[in-house]
């Protein structure tokens, strides 16, 4: 047998690895990420699942992601010009995107539609592989 413990707060680990679940009374879903090397499972972390058009997400937080379909998880808004990593609790502002080399990231504005950027001082640019702009 097996003993698992039951996470009640947004932000702790879950999973396998942490051998804990999360307690769905609370609206906390297990998000489990795959380990650095591929090999198995590293744990997760418990998120807080929010309903887009109604978000009850804690102050400072905003329901994130999500759409009229699916559910989005409470997370920080990030904003322009913000280092933006691959925190599944984070996410840039809806009119921005994330930019990055792999190593280092940052939240700039989307331009692909309009070619047009906020900043008059900045370039709308390509991506290289054509899947869209930003300003620079």
């Amino acid at each position: 047998l097996l003993c698992w413990s039951l996470t009640t707060e947004a932000g702790k680990p879950c999973g396998p690895a942490d051998t804990s679940f999360c307690d769905q009374d609370n609206d906390l879903q297990c998000l489990v990420m795959a380990s650095a090397s591929g090999d198995s499972l590293a744990g997760g972390e418990c998120v807080q699942v929010c309903d887009p058009s109604q978000s009850k997400c804690p102050s400072p937080l905003t329901c994130l992601g999500g759409s009229d379909t699916t559910a989005g998880v409470c997370g920080t808004q990030l904003n322009r010009g913000d280092s933006c990593v691959q925190d599944p609790l984070s996410d840039c502002g809806p009119a921005d995107v994330c930019i990055t080399d792999g190593n280092e990231g940052y939240c700039l504005q989307d331009c692909t539609k309009t070619m047009m950027c906020d900043d008059s001082s900045q370039k709308c640019m390509p991506l290289s592989d054509g899947s869209g702009s930003f300003c620079m």
